[in-house]
């Protein structure tokens, strides 16, 4: 039996689409025996899944287990949970495979498949490989078994190895779970915390009743950032739907984003090391090589992507790395794995330590820089807009980097980068500049180089990180 997937559902670091749309029930089913088959074949038919709390998840996890036992699979099921628990039990329990039913952060109608072999995940070349098993119906055959496993508990024990004992009874930390997947795992961690702990939208709830769940939009953190001023909270940190990304407010409500909790992270983690590395997203502030230099360490620059990211570490060994999009990498003490919670628990061990974490992010320089600004654009017109940009790029002489999508150096200190989503049917750019004229001037650019292709990204009213 053969299968072709629907149109757009395998991307280049999952496979994503819109439920009943382009991921079908039946793409659930084949996606299972593809990847059980490959597993089997490379490593072992020991399978663990997981699945975050959207409301097409149950059905999605019945077809794709059938999928991958009727490979021969034998299937661990760990229920509701986060995808960094899916990623914990695949390397403490030493599955073959693992794989989580989850979109992240997208809308509710979204869904798609996370998935590992032994340490590996699957990206790119390794996705088209189960694609080419489906179409030519090259399965392995068999009937697995199916088991029920929690590994909450263990794995909220082994997040609190890393925990410093010196943290105050009397601080007080408010988590936004989201309504995601992190709810019921941030409730089992704090009774194990000291202090006082403030959780709000922790009911799992497929809808997003309280929130869009993606702690990189400032209006999804207006709950928390309300609930610190009433609690006069220490801290609060806010998750994305399957608990891999992680925003963090202070206690006067200021928003600290993905590069702000990499430059503090590189603080207390690059003096223990000699000669450390780390990896930054191609999107992150120039800062962060700045001040990985300051403190002898090598920032690399790499690809948007969690496993882009988390392969790269591995080739260079590196002990920190991150995203813009709210993604950290901790190998320090832990896996190296995108853990949204251990990265919080890791920014409360600074606090432990007498860190006030307002007075060290006040003492870094000052740039500015746009969030992501994001165009709705068709995923077939995403590599003709790059290249027309960049053949006038070349007509004018200017160079450009293609690492991903393109991105630009400005004089000074300063750049801006244009890059297909590789998560939704968007086009993505970011801009750095040392003040707020040389932005503007930049957005200029930015609008001659895209005159006539029908995109017209909002310089509006921006507000910078």
């Amino acid at each position: 039996m053969k299968h072709i997937f629907s149109q757009n559902l395998i991307r280049s670091t999952d496979i994503r689409g819109i439920v009943g749309k382009n991921f079908t029930l039946s793409d659930a089913y084949f996606f299972g025996r593809a990847f059980a088959t490959l597993c089997i074949r490379e490593r072992g038919k020991n399978i663990c899944i997981a699945r975050d709390g959207r409301l097409s998840s149950p059905d999605i996890e019945m077809h794709l287990v059938r999928g991958l036992r009727d490979s021969g699979a034998n299937v661990v099921k760990l229920g509701v949970g986060t995808s960094p628990m899916l990623y914990f039990a695949t390397l403490e329990y030493e599955f073959d495979g693992g794989i989580i039913i989850t979109a992240s952060h997208n809308p509710k109608e979204y869904n798609g498949c996370k998935s590992i072999i032994g340490t590996e995940f699957l990206t790119g070349d390794r996705l088209k490989t189960l694609d080419k098993i489906a179409r030519t119906g090259n399965f392995e055959r068999g009937f697995g078994e199916e088991i029920t496993q929690d590994v909450r508990t263990n794995y909220v024990s082994r997040m609190m190895l890393g925990f410093e004992k010196k943290l105050k009874n009397d601080i007080k930390v408010v988590w936004d779970t989201a309504n995601g997947a992190a709810g019921e795992i941030i409730e089992i961690l704090t009774k194990e915390l000291p202090g006082k702990h403030f959780i709000i939208n922790k009911e799992i709830d497929g809808n997003f009743s309280s929130h869009h769940p993606d702690p990189t939009v400032k209006s999804n953190l207006v709950q928390l950032q309300d609930k610190i001023r009433k609690e006069k909270a220490d801290i609060g940190f806010s998750f994305d739907g399957d608990g891999d990304r992680v925003a963090a407010v202070d206690s006067n409500g200021n928003v600290i984003g993905a590069e702000k909790i990499i430059l503090l992270l590189m603080s207390d983690i690059m003096p223990k090391y000699e000669n450390p590395k780390m990896i930054s997203d191609i999107k992150l502030t120039q800062l962060l090589s700045v001040e990985a230099e300051r403190l002898g360490a090598k920032n690399i620059i790499c690809k948007t992507g969690y496993s882009f990211i988390n392969k790269k570490m591995k080739e260079e060994g590196a002990v920190l790395a991150g995203e813009q999009s709210g993604h950290i990498f901790v190998r320090d003490n832990y896996y190296g794995f995108d853990d949204a919670i251990y990265t919080s628990i890791r920014l409360l061990n600074m606090i432990a330590k007498g860190i006030n974490i307002e007075t060290k992010l006040a003492g870094y320089p000052k740039l500015f820089t746009t969030p992501d600004i994001r165009t709705e654009c068709e995923e077939y017109r995403k590599e003709e807009i790059i290249n027309t940009v960049k053949a006038r790029l070349d007509a004018k002489g200017i160079k450009y980097d293609t690492l991903d999508g393109l991105k630009v150096a400005c004089e000074n200190m300063g750049w801006w980068l244009m890059r297909p989503s590789n998560t939704e049917a968007v086009m993505c750019i970011r801009v750095e500049a040392l003040s707020r004229q040389e932005l503007e001037e930049v957005f200029l650019n930015i609008k001659s180089y895209l005159l006539g292709t029908g995109l017209e990204p909002d310089f509006t009213n921006i507000e910078l990180d």
